[in-house]
């Protein structure tokens, strides 16, 4: 059935490409064969678009650079994100992350041509922010797959396709019934397995899979049982959740894990030691909508070289963007250090394995936020950025600043006179401070910039 599914689901995917390819014009006067591929994007409300690879494109919550073949999520929330087409050399796409993504759907590459279907593609993830996908086949790629960076969740009732995946870092978390069978290689970040209880299996699916698996950095958490038919390869060390090293059993070949779960398989090195290199200035980061003129840009080199934030492309720092409340809290986490928050996660609305769950937890227990909801994709506002930072430096007092729309007995009338005294920020004009309004990125890493950087100098 589920082989079946999968047949149709491509045979749409050709037709519609199909379609497409034939309403322009024909492929022999066509110099760039990404004319003949294409992006589609079905949104959550059901309509669908697509959009050829060769030129740039953005939605909302996404943007496509054709030169790059990067598909940048920006708190994007959607169903289907399908690359399909004529495309003889095939996809080598790159998703970055940023903000808290959704897909309810599949996210999937069909390609056809002379060198036959599927052939040669790849997926590569990186960015500092996190997507889960939610579909029967979450993710089909048929060629290599690699995460770098970011937190991507795969929620399934079956499991997801992919050529080898390579772990150089991010966070990989299968809430799926099955391990998958391609081999996975260990060079740095987590893959978490979780499984997915079901009521005609007691109790719960396990980890199950003939992949081979290489440890060479990085680690495997298994919430479940757990059984390898591939070859374990590397230095490892396993931990059960007792602390007990675990025991394996051959059962017919297959090694069973037994012991108490979770269980963390850990890389006992940091990977293959290289020599080190003669250490070099780092470039400063080139944003194309980013200009040395600009009052942001200073802070913005200061951002993106300390890892308080990255860019929204490999080309783009997107300055004018809303920045939400997760967003402004995790760069102040990150821009202090990122220190482990000691206790746990309070808030009912911050998932474990999202992008921002330290951050929430660390400001939690700073006071910067307060109750059991966190609303982290609410917008930042004025007042609620100069609190947080005014809370941080254990609220100091200062002398009123004169703006006629903040009230004497405003919660943050105190924060907005010390980061104006400070220099942090100033009004929006001469009278006016406008506490309701929403932040961009560009004016959040230069409150920091100012408050956390200059402050240094």
């Amino acid at each position: 059935m589920r082989a079946m599914k999968k047949h149709i689901l491509r045979a749409l995917s050709l037709a519609l490409a199909l379609c497409l390819a034939l309403s322009v014009t024909a492929l022999a006067d066509v110099g760039d064969e990404r004319d003949y591929a294409y992006l589609t994007i079905t949104a959550a409300d059901g309509s669908e678009s697509s959009y050829p690879l060769s030129a740039d494109a953005s939605g909302s919550g996404w943007s496509w650079a054709a030169a790059s073949e990067t598909l940048t999520l920006s708190d994007y929330h959607g169903s289907h994100v399908q690359f399909n087409g004529h495309y003889e050399s095939g996809f080598d796409i790159k998703v970055v992350l940023n903000g808290a993504s959704t897909i309810d759907g599949s996210l999937w590459f069909y390609r056809f041509g002379n060198a036959g279907a599927d052939a040669g593609s790849s997926l590569t993830i990186s960015g500092s922010g996190s997507l889960a996908i939610t579909a029967n086949e979450p993710l089909t790629v048929p060629g290599a797959f690699t995460m770098e960076s970011g937190t991507l969740t795969l929620n399934s009732d079956y499991e997801a396709y992919t050529g080898p995946v390579t772990m150089n870092g991010g966070t990989l978390v299968i809430n799926a019934p099955y391990g998958g069978g391609n081999a996975l290689v260990l060079n740095g970040g987590l893959v978490r397995y979780i499984g997915r209880t079901e009521p005609s299996y007691a109790p719960s699916y396990s980890w199950d899979t003939d992949a081979p698996i290489h440890f060479n950095g990085g680690s495997l958490s298994v919430d479940q049982m757990a059984y390898f038919s591939g070859a374990l390869t590397g230095d490892y060390t396993v931990t059960m959740a007792d602390g007990s090293a675990g025991a394996f059993e051959d059962v017919n070949g297959t090694l069973l894990l037994k012991g108490a779960f979770p269980a963390t398989l850990a890389s006992a090195g940091s990977g293959t030691p290289v020599e080190p290199e003669e250490p070099t200035e780092p470039a400063a980061p080139v944003f194309t909508d980013v200009a040395e003129s600009d009052y942001y840009y200073a802070p913005i080199q200061w951002a993106v070289e300390n890892g308080v934030t990255t860019g929204t492309s490999e080309t783009t720092f997107s300055p004018a963007s809303t920045c939400t409340t997760a967003q402004i809290l995790t760069f102040l986490w990150r821009a202090v250090g990122s220190p482990a928050p000691a206790g746990e996660n309070p808030f009912s609305d911050v998932a474990e394995d999202v992008y921002y769950a330290d951050a929430a937890a660390w400001a939690y227990e700073q006071g910067l936020v307060s109750g059991e909801t966190f609303n982290g994709d609410a917008p930042c506002t004025r007042s609620a950025v100069v609190t947080y930072l005014w809370k941080l430096a254990e609220e100091p007092e200062a002398e009123a600043a004169d703006f006629t729309d903040v009230a004497a007995d405003a919660d943050y009338v105190q924060a907005v006179a010390w980061a104006v005294s400070e220099g942090i920020t100033t009004g929006t004009s001469d009278t006016t401070f406008s506490p309701d309004s929403t932040c961009t990125r560009g004016q959040i890493v230069t409150f920091l910039y100012r408050d956390l950087a200059e402050a240094q100098e």
